[in-house]
């Protein structure tokens, strides 16, 4: 790795008055609105039972379960390390931001570094979790292709509108397609693309009636996007997600997706030191995950590329 310094034409001035800026990109939230399964080393199940209950009616009701019907499902989670790993030739820095050693700027700039190494592999986990460029991820498919008609139970929507050209009828009419077996649950969420949640926003800002800071517009808690609450489904979340990049919007439970992680220290974790070798700061920070959806007959997509 060689240091890009190209923008900076001039040799060292005294630049550090402002300090480091870590570049912080838009991140993922989709792991902090679903269900984590720990532990998950490289292979499980995500699993789910049901029974459609033996009804009778009137006195003197017998005991028979002939009727009842349950219903197991075990879907398989496969959780990818990902790892971001790079090096930075201190001396090269130097060069154009002075001798950073011993006044507190070789701390500044390699904390910078680190802060904007997490920010992008928590946005590459993000894409990596919905895998729509169907890539090889470690032989996942990701929740673009789970949570789409190519899944048997999953609802398609009938003619859908683009959400390009009008978001929320393409968000009404997932909800609409939503299960009735789900519909009424409060933990809805109804997830697409960056570019269209934005346009989804300033058409509610903008519709008949509509005023945007009457709206619950909330961020999840590291700050990386902001969501808003169906303005007349309570419960129901209409959430923007660097994982989906083109036209397609989906919608269920969220307790329903499932991401499953290894938490053993190499599977997760951020290293920095020093390589004699190379004479270079070395980092490394890395994450295991991967995504399923428990019951697919809780879920609707309008299947648009």
């Amino acid at each position: 790795m060689s240091n890009n310094l190209s923008e900076i034409t001039n040799d060292f001035v005294d630049r550090e008055a402002a300090g480091f800026m870590a570049r912080i990109v838009n991140e993922g939230n989709t792991i902090e609105l679903c269900t984590l399964q720990t532990g998950v080393a490289y292979k499980a199940t995500v699993n789910s039972v049901w029974a459609d209950g033996n009804f009778q009616y009137g006195n003197c009701a017998g005991t028979d379960a002939t009727a009842t019907t349950s219903s197991f499902d075990a879907r398989e989670l496969l959780a990818c390390k990902t790892s971001l790993y790079d090096g930075i030739c201190m001396e090269e820095v130097a060069a154009k931001f002075g001798n950073l050693a011993g006044d507190g700027r070789n701390e500044a700039a390699l904390t910078a570094i680190a802060e904007g190494a997490l920010s992008q592999l928590q946005s590459q986990v993000e894409v990596d979790l919905w895998n729509q460029s169907l890539a090889t991820m470690c032989g996942g498919t990701g929740l673009y292709t789970t949570i789409s008609g190519s899944t048997t139970g999953v609802a398609v929507v009938s003619g859908p509108t683009s959400p390009a050209t009008g978001p929320i009828a393409a968000v009404n009419e997932v909800y609409e397609t939503i299960p009735a077996i789900a519909s009424n649950r409060g933990d809805l969420g109804i997830f697409m693309s960056v570019t269209n949640f934005k346009k989804y926003l300033v058409a509610l800002s903008t519709s008949t009636g509509a005023v945007l800071g009457g709206y619950d517009v909330k961020r999840t808690a590291n700050n990386s996007l902001m969501y808003v609450e169906h303005p007349t489904v309570p419960g129901c979340l209409v959430i923007g997600t660097q994982g989906l990049t083109a036209n397609r919007v989906v919608g269920g439970p969220l307790k329903d997706l499932v991401v499953g992680t290894d938490t053993s220290a190499e599977a997760l974790g951020f290293q920095l030191w020093y390589d004699i070798n190379s004479d270079k700061v070395k980092y490394r920070v890395t994450a295991k995950f991967g995504a399923n959806i428990a019951n697919p007959a809780f879920w609707a997509s309008n299947d648009t590329v």
